[in-house]
């Protein structure tokens, strides 16, 4: 959910703040239930993602470690400021006057977990990839030394995780008097206490609707009709019928278990079929039911898998 912050307001006309943090671009949203939320097409375009806009909101998750990066003159300095920063930011959690909620506390210490996890020396000795180092060379403006293209999907995770770590994960959205574990209505009584907890189950409602309008379901019309052709195309694939289509034997006798077939029933991009080839190499168990194929998208322009 893309939501509206001061510094996007005054991203067209005032200059950059003092930790030099690139502003979030204003991406295409609409108001829903009094909430700005991302606009989502049933036929919207995949793949067509704003690089440079995913950056600017990598770094505007967290500024304070965009900042360390920013500055850090090699690698392992930048890794050590990495160390420094978690550390300070689990003490944090454990200062009296912290109020966030019990659970928000809970994401912080487990996301500052995976963080000095996925940065430490001897976890990308095993993967043959540094996440810091790429952080860094972003940071610095230095794309060009990359050993590994950067996806979206990388700056995606990270931007959740820098978000869990200031303890902004935006799961438990709650007022102050429930982040300290009081509702409001319990200190009510009689219908002044039911009409408080009723805003609170519309409010409830209202988030979950708005999240709802970001995809369809599988009730309307278009999902199904593009689940029957994805169905009658991978029956003719394996030469079966509405028969074979309700035995389950029938589907795990049919598992895909590499790119080949996958290729020919539904669009994949070269990435992806690279990945499923090199699952296959290193005997990743890899496998799909053709029920569970007739759910994803048979065309990429659809984009929601």
């Amino acid at each position: 959910m893309a939501t509206v912050t001061d510094s996007e307001k005054s991203n067209k006309s005032s200059p950059k703040s003092s930790n030099d943090a690139p502003k979030l671009k204003w991406l295409s949203t609409r108001l829903l239930d009094d909430v700005f939320t991302d606009e989502v097409s049933l036929f919207k375009p995949h793949f067509e993602v704003d690089y440079e806009g995913y950056i600017q909101r990598l770094w505007d998750s967290n500024p304070e470690i965009y900042q360390l990066l920013k500055n850090a003159n090699e690698l392992e300095e930048a890794r050590n400021l990495m160390y420094t920063y978690l550390e300070k930011a689990e003490r944090k959690v454990f200062e009296v006057d912290n109020d966030l909620h019990i659970l928000e506390k809970s994401t912080v210490r487990e996301s500052i977990r995976v963080f000095r996890s996925i940065i430490g020396p001897i976890n990308e000795f095993r993967t043959e990839f540094s996440a810091v180092d790429s952080l860094w060379k972003l940071a610095q403006n230095k794309r060009d030394d990359l050993k590994d293209k950067i996806s979206v999907g990388f700056i995606m995770e990270f931007i959740n995780l820098f978000r869990g770590i200031t303890g902004k994960s935006n799961i438990y959205l709650e007022n102050a008097q429930v982040k300290k574990g009081i509702p409001e209505f319990l200190k009510l009584k009689g219908k002044e206490a039911a009409k408080v907890r009723m805003e609170i189950l519309d409010d409830l409602g209202s988030s979950v609707q708005k999240y709802f309008k970001k995809y369809p379901s599988g009730l309307e019309d278009e999902v199904i009709g593009w689940r029957k052709e994805n169905k009658a195309k991978i029956l003719r694939y394996f030469k079966g019928d509405d028969k074979n289509w309700n035995d389950y034997q029938w589907h795990l006798k049919n598992v895909i278990k590499d790119a080949e077939p996958l290729a020919e029933l539904i669009e994949l991009t070269n990435e992806q079929k690279e990945a499923v080839d090199d699952a296959v190499k290193n005997n990743i168990p890899f496998g799909i039911t053709p029920y569970y194929l007739s759910l994803m998208d048979r065309k990429l322009s659809i984009g929601y898998d």
